[in-house]
């Protein structure tokens, strides 16, 4: 996942970076926080253009093995 989402190409995302890393060793699981900035320098970004790469961000994620996204 994190091989996915650090790598992730799009002319909109201008950078991607984690914020916040938890383990819980006794659940056996991890948990992490990337955020994206979108940005363009050719136009203003709608939001139907950031939720396009945003939905495909989270598809992307969700067919590894394994990952789940609280709230979706």
């Amino acid at each position: 996942l994190q091989d996915l989402l650090l790598n992730y190409k799009s002319d909109i995302i201008k950078n991607v970076y984690i914020f916040d890393y938890f383990k819980n060793e006794n659940q056996g699981e991890i948990k992490i926080g990337f955020r994206f900035v979108f940005q363009s320098k050719k136009i203003t970004l709608t939001s139907a253009q950031i939720e396009l790469i945003y939905n495909n961000i989270v598809n992307d994620s969700l067919k590894i093995d394994g990952i789940l996204i609280p709230g979706i």
